[in-house]
């Protein structure tokens, strides 16, 4: 009988944390959301609402959407991976691409996007997140 009310305790609790903890509380944006090409630097802000800490590297894919689907712009250089960590109800900036190291990959006016799926949450278990952005001249 008390293996039943075990069980039965851990699945509620499961249930309870899995409807409070949902994906959407973890928001990712590009700021700005308007990038000039003479003028560019972004940097992502990430939103942790959930009860657990955010983990999560300095990777990530660029993308252009060119009017069918998404393209991986494929970058020449490695990136030194630190930890980083968003704690539950935070919210932290992490300044992505500026200046010339930008322009050498955004070479056209368009929709971007960045993706990130390196994310552990405490709460959640592993994310993959994106962000839009527009580049104009």
């Amino acid at each position: 009988m008390k293996k039943i009310y075990f069980i039965l305790f851990t699945s509620i609790c499961f249930l309870v944390t899995s409807c409070e903890n949902k994906p959407e509380l973890v928001i990712m944006q590009v700021s700005p959301q308007t990038v000039s090409m003479t003028d560019a630097s972004i940097s992502l802000i990430i939103e942790n609402q959930t009860r657990g800490n955010l983990e999560f590297g300095t990777y990530f894919h660029l993308q252009f959407f060119n009017n069918e689907n998404w393209e991986t712009i494929q970058f020449d250089f490695s990136f030194l991976d630190i930890a980083l960590l968003v704690w539950a109800g935070r919210t932290e900036e992490l300044r992505l691409l500026s200046g010339e190291s930008f322009a050498k990959y955004i070479v056209k006016p368009g929709k971007y996007r960045i993706i990130k799926d390196d994310f552990n949450s405490e709460s959640l278990g592993r994310l993959e997140l994106s962000a839009e952005f527009q580049m104009v001249e």
